[in-house]
């Protein structure tokens, strides 16, 4: 039981961070720092405090970033959609490969579009 109130505490913590982080963090903000919110959505949409739509408004600034040191954030978006179900994981690489044919930084699609793909499928033994 005590292990589960830590957990809800820390839950709550992170939700408190992510509003609070929000405030300051405007579109007009450094690189990093939006970076970083990108970052913080995808670790609470994982950890099921943000759903999932959350993640979603940031896709396209993602998306039209530029990929230099970008892969970090990458990863945590892509992971972020591993519980997701199979139709809504298709949604989103097709979203992607749209948004890949009229971003400014198609590499940047192209790689999340790849670690998405990778995380799509399912091995054979």
């Amino acid at each position: 039981m005590k292990q589960q109130d830590a957990w809800e505490r820390l839950v709550k913590l992170g939700c408190w961070i992510f509003y609070r982080f929000q405030k300051f963090v405007h579109m007009d903000a450094p690189f990093s720092a939006t970076l970083k919110k990108i970052q913080l959505s995808a670790w609470l949409v994982r950890s099921g405090s943000l759903p999932l739509s959350e993640l979603g408004k940031l896709k396209a600034s993602l998306l039209n970033t530029g990929s230099q040191g970008l892969w970090d954030v990458l990863v945590e978006f892509v992971s972020s959609l591993q519980p997701t179900e199979g139709n809504v994981k298709r949604q989103w690489l097709v979203d992607v490969l749209q948004i890949s044919c009229v971003t400014g930084f198609p590499s940047t699609a192209l790689q999340s579009l790849g670690l998405l793909s990778g995380s799509c499928c399912k091995y054979m033994p």
